[in-house]
């Protein structure tokens, strides 16, 4: 065989081998009608009924439906992180489903059962009533773990099949939802008006809501009540007590016996620490957000695209404030100061761009 030829079929399957591992196509395209999504629940809110349909209850909303088509160690983290998306998002009228598909019904309600008892996800696990392949009109992949459709008024936004699942995708998770409402802004008057935005007009719908809302919000304060009252950052009165108790005669030996191993000590120079690093510039971000995207962009197996999505997001995270923006211009500094061992060679192009364009190296 001509070794040009040859060359060239490697290239194209080693091409195709990265194309199924990373960008697997699962659902819909952008701008399909979405159409009935016929699901059971046996627990939460649409318990008790013999079916319902999701895409129904999500309506004109934004909304969308993860399908589990493996759930496993790896795909549990992301459908948790979901969970707590819809949650954080169904503020501002956001809906959405964890869908579990299941070629056999019996054992899929047993399942759903099961994981919603393990995982006590804010939205319950819910069963799809349309076999192994989910509903037809939406081509799910099943050689996918995750598959994701995102919608709003209705059509599909946004479809994404996952295959190397884990917490990393979360931030690309977040942000398929977030352009939902053409990004969540910053200013408290503009969070107002898109809560307000996303309220239903019905009185007994409102009523509802609110009571669902401070439940919610009961259970949130709860929780850090108990966390607060079991922490050991802070000492107890027992401890104290005990403390206390100690003889006034014996704690004053102590005492003097430190005094004297200080005045008969030989004072040492201390030694410095040499900087392992002498071209180290810049710092880790104190912003958790700006934090966590730093630790997804500096991944060296990212490719070009992922990297892409990140750098947008922290690009946008820097805008909302001049503080934002120093901290990004310390986190880009701290990645390049040591080049060989953080990103990739466009995520370091990208990074020294995003410090150019400021005057700084």
């Amino acid at each position: 065989m001509n070794v040009r030829i040859l060359v060239t079929l490697l290239i194209l399957t080693g091409s195709a081998a990265t194309l199924l591992a990373e960008d697997m196509v699962s659902g819909p395209p952008v701008g399909t009608v979405l159409t009935s999504v016929n699901c059971y629940a046996n627990s939460g809110p649409y318990a008790g009924r013999e079916s319902f349909d999701a895409a129904a209850e999500v309506g004109q909303n934004p909304g969308a439906f993860l399908f589990i088509h493996v759930l496993d160690r790896n795909t549990a983290p992301v459908i948790r992180g979901v969970d707590n998306l819809f949650k954080e998002l169904g503020l501002f009228g956001f809906k959405g489903f964890v869908v579990t598909i299941d070629g056999d019904r019996t054992s899929g309600e047993e399942m759903i059962k099961r994981v919603n008892r393990s995982l006590k996800l804010t939205h319950p696990l819910v069963l799809s009533l349309d076999g192994l392949d989910g509903p037809g009109n939406l081509a799910l992949n099943r050689r996918c773990t995750l598959s994701l459709v995102v919608v709003n008024k209705g059509k599909v936004t946004r479809s994404i099949g996952f295959t190397d699942t884990g917490m990393h995708d979360l931030d690309r998770i977040r942000k398929a939802f977030e352009d939902t409402f053409g990004g969540i802004p910053s200013e408290p008057a503009q969070l107002l008006a898109l809560a307000k935005a996303g309220l239903p007009t019905d009185e007994t719908a409102l009523r509802e809501l609110a009571a669902r809302q401070a439940v919610a919000l009961y259970r949130a304060n709860k929780k850090a009540s108990e966390e607060h009252a079991t922490s050991r950052r802070y000492p107890t009165r027992k401890k104290n007590m005990r403390a206390e108790a100690a003889p006034q005669r014996e704690r004053m030996e102590r005492a003097a016996s430190r005094e004297k191993t200080a005045q008969g000590a030989t004072r040492r120079p201390v030694a410095q620490k040499e900087n392992p690093n002498p071209n180290r510039r810049g710092g880790p971000p104190q912003d958790s957000q700006l934090n966590s995207l730093l630790r997804s962009y500096i991944r060296k197996a990212n490719t070009n695209e992922r990297v892409d999505d990140v750098f947008a997001s922290i690009q946008k995270r820097s805008k909302d404030s001049d503080d934002l923006e120093k901290q990004s211009i310390a986190m880009f500094q701290l990645m390049l100061s040591d080049p060989d061992k953080y990103g990739s060679a466009h995520a370091k192009k990208l990074a020294q761009e995003f410090l150019a364009e400021r005057g700084e190296k």
